[in-house]
């Protein structure tokens, strides 16, 4: 698991700690123990697969003494995360309304970033969808007046696939969000419809 995949990770532990309080009895051996709680083996390796999302990469990250030290670290993280939980739910913050509403919106936004990593996958364009690509961006500089100077395919070969994925995203992203309107439509009274509510 790399470094910068870190932050991400305990921001969707923090996520799944807050949202989750129903899980199966773990009777695996205790790696750590944070106040009452307790970071286990199984548990410890459940969020590592999850978080690796590449079961050959957890498995390296789980038992290769080179990655001992991030490995720990990365225990050291989730205890840390466990720890300010812990904290906040000792303060009241599980019950209060305000911290409730920005967890759903997390959790909506840890949602649709998943969702949206695994209906991308891994695909890469081929040579034919970076040409088609250019050709599209060529064709909207030329319909915006902007006909001089334009590059060559292979001026600009190697910045196209970084374009052609972001687009992707954008339509899987749009996709997303039309299925989710389809799976759970919204209606709103009359004095609280949105000016953008379809």
């Amino acid at each position: 698991m790399s470094m910068r995949k870190i932050p991400v990770a305990l921001s969707g532990l923090l996520v799944l700690t807050l949202g989750c309080s129903k899980v199966p009895q773990d009777t695996s051996r205790v790696i750590a123990n944070v106040g009452s709680e307790k970071i286990t083996e199984a548990g410890f390796k459940a969020m590592v697969h999850a978080m690796a999302n590449d079961k050959a990469k957890a498995e390296a990250f789980l038992g290769e003494e080179a990655q001992r030290e991030q490995r720990n670290s990365f225990l050291g993280k989730m205890a840390q995360a466990k720890q300010v939980v812990l904290m906040g739910k000792a303060e009241g913050l599980d019950k209060d309304a305000a911290v409730q509403a920005q967890l759903e919106g997390m959790m909506a936004q840890t949602y649709m970033q998943v969702l949206a990593e695994r209906r991308l996958g891994k695909t890469e364009p081929g040579e034919a969808e970076l040409k088609g690509l250019y050709d599209s961006l060529i064709a909207e500089r030329k319909a915006a007046g902007q006909a001089q100077g334009l590059p060559a395919f292979e001026q600009v070969k190697a910045q196209l696939p970084m374009i052609w994925k972001q687009r992707q995203q954008e339509k899987v992203l749009d996709q997303l969000l039309k299925e989710a309107r389809e799976k759970a439509p919204v209606t709103f009274a009359e004095d609280y419809r949105p000016a953008d509510a379809k």
